[in-house]
């Protein structure tokens, strides 16, 4: 928010409104996923750490990494999935630390589905966030920054 003014530090006022109007509109396209009208049934949210084989560390401090990233503790990492039933699943992960870190999103539960990257705050302007997605390869990893 201090660089909010644009220049080299941050992205400009133009480039944050351009990007919380395709939050908007991906929410709308989306409205059955994110704000269905019933409550599921069965769970409909599924928690994830950066391996999708291994769940997450729930112990510790959320968002601090106390023994740095090569030690494996991940607990600055959370990461979900919304799993849909009439629509493609939505998986979304934060870092809130300084330090990269390498996650795999989990398989898609629906065949011939992929995952696609809307949104990553890390790339330039207007790069950013875009409704049709970068189609990422079937068990690549993501470096989220």
């Amino acid at each position: 928010w201090e660089t909010l003014g644009g220049g080299d530090a941050g992205k400009s006022g133009k480039d944050l409104q351009r990007f919380v109007q395709q939050a908007i509109l991906f929410r709308r396209k989306h409205l059955q996923l994110l704000q269905p009208e019933e409550f599921p049934l069965e769970p409909a949210i599924k928690w994830h750490s950066p391996d999708p084989d291994h769940p997450p560390n729930w112990e510790g401090d959320a968002c601090s990494w106390p023994e740095g990233p090569e030690s494996g503790s991940f607990g600055s990492f959370l990461a979900f999935s919304i799993l849909a039933t009439d629509e493609h699943d939505l998986y979304v992960a934060f870092n809130c630390t300084t330090h990269m870190v390498e996650a795999r999103p989990p398989l898609t539960t629906s065949p011939g589905s992929v995952w696609r990257r809307i949104a990553d705050t890390s790339l330039p302007s207007p790069k950013d966030i875009t409704l049709d997605g970068e189609v990422l390869q079937s068990g690549a990893a993501v470096h989220l920054a």
